[in-house]
């Protein structure tokens, strides 16, 4: 073969150095591998390199979840459950008139138990003893006494036995029976009515006013239990576990708030050994800045009942009930919530709640809240702040001229009681009741109410924080002799109704000349009583006096009859013209003797009629819980509530109530208001102690107007009669003064008693008045007069243009015009000082 010479070449010659491979030096040299071989190391290989891929995207994976993403993925991981809690509202702060703040919240230590985290076992018995350790070791940590507790379906069937168990273990714990036999029964009767299992031993707590039984007391129902059926005295935190805890066992329920930061802390510090307790320092407690000058108005929170809570459910647009999937009414609170017990806490529920509101939260595998579902949450709606009508400087006024007045009675009538016994009459000898009374103000042209004071009262602040047995006892008298005791939480203002006395006749004249009884200018002539023939007897006669019980009055029109309080004159404003038994008209004799006098008066039905469209005999519908609508009794009343020959209403029963003697009842604040309706000549408004409602900000959010509940059926130039007669009260007895016809009265203390001098007020201040002297009981003196009066004194001012009208109520003040009078005269006063420095 030829090489072309272009094709060559040419290296230079190099000596060739033979190299030998390391491998080749230690092991000899390997056989030439096969293919086959050759495609396993390949594959062998590749294999190697994706496990070192797989495992170098591993190691990157691991480093971001446990490093870069390890909170994101640590939640991931532990929420497993999510749970629905309320959010609780705050409660709408409270003010005065002049914005000065009365009640307000402050963060408290609140203990709660979480039924799902209580200790288990699955020996029922172990874990109720488990628990029970629990209930004990909490329940003495904050001081809850054993409540005593009847089980309704363990009682006896058959109604006899049932009612001797209600009748001992009343006796046993010092309660009326009712307090027992009615909450068992309407859980007997809910049971019924919804066929509850009878597995289910609801248990109903017995407890008094919503409050522990004293020790004794549980001892004596403790010691009970074991002779009858039914009755039992359990751990109050194991009670409210059973009965509130299978709502949602995963809500904290609350078995105490207000608890000492203490307390709450030594409870902290044994969570190991309390499983299931938690303590929340986020928790509102109600807090007070005012005592006993406004305890019955303001009233104060506590736990709510087993009533309040039945009683307050969700209900739609149209009021209908909101149902739950077993067809029962959805209630309004929680078990633990505290409501407002007595005065405007109570009558302003609604307004000072707020709403509830809701989260769902997020729930690790440990039942720990790690956070919550935003999208998801409801913020509570707090409640609505309240600017109340009462000026507090104004209100402690009242209270301390109230107070002044009460204290002149003891003296009053020791002086009283023994000119008596100097004039040889020990049967007049008076009893000295307890000092109590109430004093109303109001704006009569609106119904507002100025001043609400009720004496004895009682500090709202012992109530805040759950009441010492002590300071309880201290209110209820406990050991204190029915004759003397005060009743320093009742509230006479609006609580309590009691007979009006002579207050009664400026609506019996208002009717009268509506009526065409009387015109202003006629006359009735009283020489200090009547003389009423019985009914089947001419010449036996009852005498009806007047309370001078001699000639002075004479002849006197509608206007000077109010001056004098002449009882006679509404005698026969009242008297009617009917049939007596044997077919001839009503009438009386004058003591004078001469012709029979023909009763041509109202008549009950025509006076009730008039009485009711003055509000009496109905509640005022005040924001108050305790409102006694009082009596206004007639024939049919008397019939269904009395026996025998005294069911039938008589002829004397209507002069007595002409006079305010009767069986009518009414409350200081009724008595206000209607005499308001006077004052303003013609309108009844609705009472309200709801000046604004206002942000937390101040701003006023709603400005209530007045309520006109009626206006009256009287023609104002009537009223503008009783009006003057009422005015006359004041300078009737001052001209005659002057005249010398009648001399001034003193009362111990050597002061004129208003009335006989001048009701005392401020320069350029006029007023209208009518005062009152009630008297009731039972004992008589020998001149047939009851020896136990209570004092009223109903004023308004100025007279062209009221802007206050006043009661005064004295509770066996026995004279109105030297007890009431100065009470009245002095509230008005105080207000118009008031105005002048520039508060009012």
């Amino acid at each position: 073969m030829r090489v072309r010479e272009r094709d060559t070449i040419h290296f230079k010659p190099r000596k060739r150095i033979e190299i030998q491979r390391i491998t080749e030096k230690k092991h000899p040299r390997s056989p030439e591998r096969t293919p086959d071989q050759l495609r396993l190391s390949r594959r062998t290989f590749s294999f190697m390199g994706l496990a070192a891929a797989s495992f170098v995207a591993l190691t990157g994976r691991l480093w971001q979840i446990q490093v870069r993403d390890h909170d994101t993925a640590k939640q991931q991981v532990v929420v497993y459950s999510q749970r629905i809690f309320t959010v609780a509202p705050a409660r709408g702060l409270i003010y005065d008139r002049d914005k000065q703040l009365l009640a307000d919240n402050v963060k408290s230590w609140a203990v709660a138990i979480v039924p799902a985290s209580l200790p288990d076992d699955p020996d029922e018995k172990i874990a109720a003893a488990k628990q029970n350790a629990i209930f004990t070791a909490l329940a003495q940590h904050l001081s809850m006494p054993d409540i005593v507790v009847v089980v309704p379906d363990l009682l006896p069937k058959d109604d006899p036995t049932k009612n001797e168990i209600y009748t001992r273990l009343a006796a046993a714990i010092g309660v009326p029976v009712d307090d027992v036999r009615t909450p068992v029964e309407h859980e007997l009767a809910t049971a019924a009515e919804k066929k509850r299992d009878p597995q289910s031993k609801i248990k109903v707590p017995i407890n008094l006013l919503g409050k522990e039984l004293a020790p004794d007391k549980v001892a004596a129902a403790r010691a009970l239990a074991p002779q009858v059926e039914g009755v039992a005295v359990v751990n109050p935190i194991a009670y409210l576990a059973e009965v509130y805890g299978t709502f949602d066992p995963y809500v904290p329920l609350i078995v105490k708030q207000g608890v000492s930061k203490e307390v709450a802390l030594g409870i902290e510090a044994n969570r190991l050994y309390l499983p299931g307790v938690q303590i929340d320092d986020t928790a509102l407690k109600r807090r007070y800045l005012v005592g006993e000058e406004l305890g019955h108005v303001m009233g104060y929170t506590g736990p709510i009942s087993q009533e309040q809570y039945n009683a307050a459910i969700q209900r739609d647009e149209r009021g209908q009930p909101i149902l739950d999937e077993e067809g029962d009414p959805i209630p309004i609170y929680l078990p633990q919530d505290y409501v407002g017990q007595g005065g405007v806490e109570a009558g302003l529920e609604e307004m000072l709640r707020g709403q509830r509101g809701h989260y769902v939260a997020k729930i690790d595998a440990v039942g720990k809240i790690v956070g919550e579902y935003d999208q998801y949450r409801k913020n509570a709606v707090d409640g609505q702040n309240v600017i109340l009508t009462i000026p507090l400087d104004y209100q402690i006024q009242v209270r301390d001229i109230l107070k002044d007045g009460i204290a002149r009675v003891r003296p009053y009538l020791e002086d009283q009681n023994k000119q008596a016994i100097a004039e040889a009459h020990p049967e007049r000898v008076r009893p000295i009741p307890p000092p109590a009374g109430a004093a109303v103000a109001i704006n009569p042209q609106n119904g507002e109410v100025l001043a609400l004071v009720s004496l004895p009262s009682y500090d709202p602040r012992y109530f805040a924080d759950g009441i010492s047995q002590q300071q309880f006892d201290i209110y209820s008298e406990k050991n204190i002799p029915d004759k003397d005791k005060t009743y320093p939480l009742l509230d006479r203002c609006v609580g309590s109704a009691f007979p009006p006395g002579s207050t009664l006749k400026t609506f019996m004249a208002s009717a009268a000349l509506q009526e065409g009884v009387v015109t202003p200018d006629s006359k009735t002539k009283c020489l200090g009583w009547i003389e009423v023939p019985t009914i089947y007897n001419e010449y036996a006669r009852t005498n009806y006096y007047c309370w001078t019980r001699d000639a002075q009055h004479q002849d006197l029109t509608v206007r000077e009859a109010l001056a004098t309080s002449c009882d006679v004159f509404f005698y026969n404003v009242g008297g009617p013209k009917q049939k007596d038994a044997n077919n001839i008209d009503t009438h009386y004799y004058l003591p004078s003797g001469g012709d029979p006098q023909w009763f041509t008066g109202l008549g009950i039905d025509r006076i009730n009629t008039y009485l009711q469209a003055f509000g009496f005999g109905a509640r005022t519908n005040i924001e108050l819980p305790a409102d006694n609508k009082g009596l206004v009794p007639g024939i049919a009343w008397k019939a269904q509530n009395y026996e025998g020959n005294d069911q039938f209403w008589s002829l004397g029963d209507t002069l007595n109530t002409s006079i305010g003697q009767g069986y009518d009842l009414a409350t200081p604040l009724q008595l206000c208001l209607a005499t308001s309706s006077i004052a303003n000549r013609g309108t009844l408004y609705k009472p309200t102690l709801v000046h604004q409602l206002v942000d937390d900000q101040g701003n006023v959010l709603r400005q209530p107007t007045a309520t006109v509940v009626r206006k009256l059926p009287i023609d104002p130039a009537h009223l503008d009669v009783v009006r003057d007669g009422m005015q006359m009260n004041i300078t009737w007895h001052r001209d005659n003064l002057v005249k010398g016809l009648v001399a001034p009265e003193f009362d111990p203390q050597g002061n004129p008693v208003p009335g006989t001098e001048q009701f005392r007020l401020p320069q350029g201040v006029t007023a209208g008045v009518k005062t009152g002297t009630a008297e009731y009981g039972t004992e008589v003196d020998d001149r047939g007069l009851l020896l136990r009066a209570h004092a009223w004194c109903a004023a308004f001012a100025p007279f062209d243009n009221p802007e206050i009208c006043v009661v005064a109520f004295v509770q066996g003040g026995s004279a109105s015009s030297t007890i009431a009078a100065p009470i009245a005269s002095g509230m008005i006063s105080a207000w118009f000082d008031r105005k002048a420095s520039g508060k009012a």
